[in-house]
């Protein structure tokens, strides 16, 4: 028996003494008669009496009257292997079954529906509803309460203490955007997981509290999070009834209660110790609610509502830190204030200051106000801010980053001010006083100066009155040739041969898998969004103008029938697939430049292919047309709002702006700039980038939580920073670390979409406008500094963005004679300030590959938000470089950002030493010359046998460090590296075995990964199960260790 079952055991054998089965003597049991052959016949029989009694349609329904419902045959059939962990209790938690018997809290979840609906009705209007949910799990209970609660004024948090539920939640409920998800553990103080005291209106939790080690310290937890007269709703079981033990009871966690003075033989409370132990932790108004004649009447599945402590003092945050900011010179004053409602102590009394909150976990710096606006001009502006960052209530005293701005969102306000108010105010304004009072100010101080005819304030700049072109829609000439953009132009004579880094298009390919694809359906909806969207029927002729075409021929979807092969042969096939198309150049004078196709792999399972070429249509184009894609699918007959604007009466108005004086000034700044703009950065490169003939891009992504990603945004937002200046800077840390000069341009992309029509951002083209970023880090001040220097550089720049970073390369090339070089190879892209809300879950899952294509690009870094979690990716050129160079700057940059969010010391840090950088190692350039580069993974490759630092080396172990480095969000892992300190669990191993499975096509136990949770120890079984099933020689070196044959490994259980 494993320990944790031996609880377990005591409890049923005593209950077998008090039916008279067994007699209890000093610890150990005598057999007192024989068992029956089936006990549970027993349990039916009383249970089957009690249900004959009920009235619950719902019991009814299922016929559950006649059958116990909370009886999975698993738990009863492989009890032994479980009390033995043979078999894992999880294996059996994630069952179909099980979620089955979830139905059973039917009438529970319909009560806390009708009582949600209640709190609802109570709310105000222009109040926002602040719910929590602890322990969510399969969101059982989260089903009945999203569909009735108001999107616009709610704020949900799902949580749950396993990643595995987060990821499943995302998925299942992503039609709520009003919904994020967080992991969160009760049994610690919720401060130090970032969660703010008195934050939520109501709390949930369904059969989650009891499951806790401390009732009553987790209650406290709870409590903390309530807001004043705030609304607890608890679903606990109040009866134990032994059948429990078959389900509930042989879950991980269910005896691991620890407050024996309050529970001994199991976890279950009773009523009336939950009354009393919700008083003590200071609850009111306590009540316990069922519904007679129900099934949940007879289990005691019981309601428990209670309110929140009514008095509570208020500290104020900001009456503190002015207090504070009298009395200390400001280098003194605290980076944030966390309030606790009581300090963690040591056995001795003393401040446990180890159990204290991180002061980047929860970040409370005051807002200096939230004053409302009274003037006319500034509750414009806060109209304006309030529908740019979609939130209720913006104070002109709020700080526009500390809301949520970013630097795209920034100049699109600032293009808005420039639209409504007639003036331009510069970006890096904003910057230094990024409130709406300050903006306010400056554009009274701006109209001020131009009615007097006088100069601009001083220390402001130039305020000059500008006055957009507005677009005048001309339907009738939407089919006549238009010019195409000057970034269109750098993107289609860039892809030809004679130029360095050609022979590529502008293009994106991604792979994703979908059950119970509707394959007709999916082809209406590409076909409605090709006759809505004028530019997915555009060309580009041999004289480089673009036409959108009146009439194309029917859209097709490539169908391949993979269902009979072999998952090898699969695999074979779809690579080949993947190979054909996802560097495809298209001929753009020629329709269609994009396809899709679909490869049926299982009876419900499908790959989805797509490859666009992305000269027609931007990243914000593409969002757009995934959201209009989705809500199409979801609801065929839906009309959405006419288009009345197109691409071509955008650029023919925006090229007026070439004649304005406002251009002219862009002009100038850039032309005074050029002669002292360094190269790009000066990596080490192993190829030179006139021997390729075709690049190939290979992409790496990764992503940080939610979580940690807010607390990120919370502590640049302290700096002044935007989410896209955070990234940039630490983008910018990595190349200085690897460059051989710390000064040198970057590429910036931006969506440009100015205001000129009111349906500007609902059209797809390609707004895309590029600008060249300076990057010097040669000074030695910390972190923060060079990140705000950075970040007041690229609004500088941006204040100057009519003139295009596309001039100012070829006024480079110029200056250098080099018009065929990739002269800024390096790319920054960035469109977190693009809305990604769906109003229906996705018809496919997670992405399975996606990589993109520039040409004259080395190296193209993106980053996004998906749900919540910040996305980011670098596709490259990396037969250029040495082995193993980007692997390692890519690592150095996701720990960077690991640290930023985590560690204030990486804020005030003068030293730009990254993790990976070792020491230095020696390659030869295709030039001949020696160049330094430092590589993780050669040091890890050459240390001792036996340092558990190898990395992966053969096929299996890269394809499970793959799945690894996925599952766990880890950028590298090493194959000795342990799966459950590495962050996972064993639900998250669940689902990763299963990957295996489809992956190798070899099935591993869950107790055998369990024994040894790292890489190579399955690489090894599934690599010698492989040889053996093939029937091939075992001459492989690792596969020789081990001895056996398929079969044996089979009969042990091991696959």
């Amino acid at each position: 028996i494993h320990p944790r079952y031996q609880q377990w055991v005591t409890r049923n054998l005593r209950l077998l003494a008090r039916n008279g089965y067994l007699q209890e003597q000093h610890g150990s049991f005598k057999r007192e008669k024989p068992l029956p052959g089936r006990l549970l016949d027993e349990w039916q029989v009383v249970y089957q009496q009690a249900a004959a009694r009920l009235t619950d349609p719902t019991l009814l329904a299922a016929g559950w009257h006649k059958r116990f419902p909370l009886m999975p045959a698993q738990s009863m059939e492989n009890l032994k292997s479980v009390l033995t962990e043979e078999l894992h209790s999880a294996e059996i938690y994630l069952s179909s079954e099980i979620r089955e018997a979830y139905r059973i809290f039917h009438t529970s979840n319909t009560m806390l529906q009708i009582l949600m609906q209640e709190v609802v009705a109570l709310t105000k209007e222009d109040e926002t509803l602040h719910i929590l949910e602890i322990g969510a799990g399969f969101g059982t209970a989260t089903a009945y309460l999203l569909p009735i609660l108001p999107s616009s004024r709610t704020a949900y948090s799902y949580t749950d203490i396993s990643t595995y539920f987060l990821q499943e939640a995302q998925e299942k409920f992503a039609a709520y955007p009003f919904v994020t998800y967080q992991l969160l553990d009760i049994e610690k103080n919720p401060q130090a997981q970032g969660y703010e005291m008195q934050h939520f209106d109501v709390i949930i939790a369904a059969s989650v509290l009891h499951a806790t080690a401390n009732i009553a310290q987790s209650l406290g937890h709870v409590r903390s999070l309530l807001k004043p007269h705030g609304l607890l709703l608890l679903l606990e079981e109040t009866k134990f009834h032994p059948i429990f033990d078959l389900t509930m009871g042989l879950q991980q966690g269910f005896d691991r209660f620890a407050d024996t003075e309050l529970r001994q033989a199991h976890p279950l409370l009773t009523r009336d110790m939950w009354y009393e132990v919700l008083t003590q932790q200071g609850f009111s108004s306590a009540a316990i609610l069922n519904k007679a004649g129900t099934l949940n009447e007879f289990f005691g599945f019981d309601i428990v509502l209670a309110q929140g402590p009514t008095t509570v003092a208020p500290l104020s945050l900001t009456e503190l830190y002015e207090h504070l900011r009298s009395k200390l010179p400001a280098y003194m004053l605290p980076l944030s204030i966390i309030p606790l409602e009581t300090l963690p102590l040591t056995a001795n009394g003393k401040v446990d200051r180890q159990a204290l909150p991180h002061p980047l976990l929860q970040s409370q710096k005051p807002a200096s106000s939230t004053r409302a606006a009274r003037t006319p001009l500034a509750k414009r502006l806060v109209e304006m801010c309030r529908k740019l960052l979609n939130i209720r209530h913006v104070g002109v005293e709020d700080n526009f980053l500390q809301l949520g701005g970013d630097s795209l969102l920034a100049i699109k306000l600032l293009t808005q001010v420039q639209t409504a108010f007639g003036v331009e105010v510069p970006a890096r304004i904003m910057f230094k006083k990024p409130t709406l009072e300050a903006l306010a100010e400056v554009i009274e101080q701006y109209t001020t100066a131009l009615m007097s005819a006088s100069v601009s304030p001083p220390g402001l700049g130039h305020g000059l009155e500008v006055s957009l072109p507005q677009v005048v829609p001309a339907p009738s000439q939407m089919y006549q040739l238009f010019p195409i953009t000057e970034t269109q132009q750098a993107y289609w004579i860039g892809r030809n041969t004679v130029f360095e880094l050609g022979n590529v298009g502008n293009h994106c390919y991604v792979e994703v898998e979908a059950l119970e694809w509707n394959m007709a359906r999916a082809l209406l909806v590409l076909e409605r969004l090709i006759q809505r969207h004028a530019m997915l029927r555009a060309v580009i002729l041999p004289k480089g103008e673009q036409q959108i075409l009146e009439q194309v021929p029917p859209s097709c979807i490539e169908y391949i029938d993979l269902q009979r092969l072999h998952q090898q042969h699969q695999d074979e096939q779809l690579l080949h697939i993947r190979r054909e198309i996802d560097h495809h150049v298209y001929q753009v004078e020629r329709w269609p430049a994009f396809v899709v196709r679909v490869s049926h792999l299982h009876e419900k399972r499908v790959r989805i292919h797509v490859s666009v070429e992305a000269v027609f249509a931007d990243a914000w184009s593409m969002f757009l047309l995934v959201q209009e894609f989705v809500h199409l699918y979801h609801e065929p007959e839906a009309s959405l709002p006419p288009l009345e604007l197109s691409f071509r009466d955008y650029v023919l108005a925006k090229a007026q702006l070439q004649a304005s004086e406002l251009y002219e000034r862009s002009r100038d700044y850039w032309l005074a700039r050029i002669p002292t703009l360094p190269a790009a950065p000066d990596l080490p490169r192993t190829s030179d980038t006139a021997s390729l003939s075709r690049p190939r891009f290979v992409p790496r992504n990764g992503r940080m939580e939610a979580a940690q990603w807010q607390r990120l945004k919370a502590r640049g937002a302290q700096a002044g920073l935007t989410p896209s200046g955070i990234l940039l800077a630490a983008f910018a840390e990595v190349l200085v670390v690897w460059s051989k000069t710390p000064h040198f341009c970057i590429n910036l992309t931006l969506f440009n979409r100015l205001p000129l029509h009111e349906q500007v951002n609902e059209i797809v083209g390609d707004f895309t406008s590029l600008l060249i970023l300076e990057i010097d880090n040669a000074a030695t001040d910390l972190f923060e500094q060079r990140a705000r220097r950075l970040q007041e550089r690229l609004w500088q720049d941006a204040d100057h963005r009519l003139y295009s970073g596309v001039h100012v390369l070829r006024d480079l090339a110029r200056q250098h004679g080099s018009a065929t070089q990739a002269l800024m190879p390096v790319v920054f892209t960035s469109v977190l300030g693009q809305q990604t809300a769906l109003t229906h879950p996705t018809p496919w899952q997670e992405i399975v590959y996606f990589v993109t294509q520039t040409p004259q690009v080395w190296l193209d870094h993106q980053v996004m938000e998906q749900v919540g979690h910040l996305v980011f990716y670098w596709h490259v050129v990396e037969e250029l470089f040495p082995a193993g160079l980007i692997d390692d700057m890519f690592a150095d940059y996701t720990q960077l950002l690991d640290r930023l969010a985590m560690d204030e010391a990486a804020w005030q840090s003068h030293s730009r030493e990254l993790n990976s950088t070792s020491q230095p190692t020696q390659h030869t350039a295709a030039n001949g010359q020696v160049s330094c580069y430092r590589p993780r993974h050669a040091t890890l490759l050459l240390q001792e046998p036996g340092s558990g630092a190898r990395v992966a080396q053969t096929p299996t172990e890269k394809t499970l460090s793959h799945l690894w480095c996925e599952m766990l969000n880890l950028s590298i892992v090493t194959v000795e590296e342990n799966f459950l300190q590495l962050g996972g669990d064993s639900l998250l191993a669940i689902k990763l075995l299963a990957r295996v499975q489809a992956t190798c096509n070899v099935e591993v136990s869950l107790q055998a990964f369990f024994k040894n949770p790292t890489i190579s120890a399955p690489a090894k079984v599934i690599e010698l199960y492989q040889v053996n099933q093939r029937g091939e020689d075992q001459s492989c070196e690792d596969v020789q260790v081990l001895s056996g044959s398929a079969s044996s490994l089979e009969e042990e259980g091991i696959v």
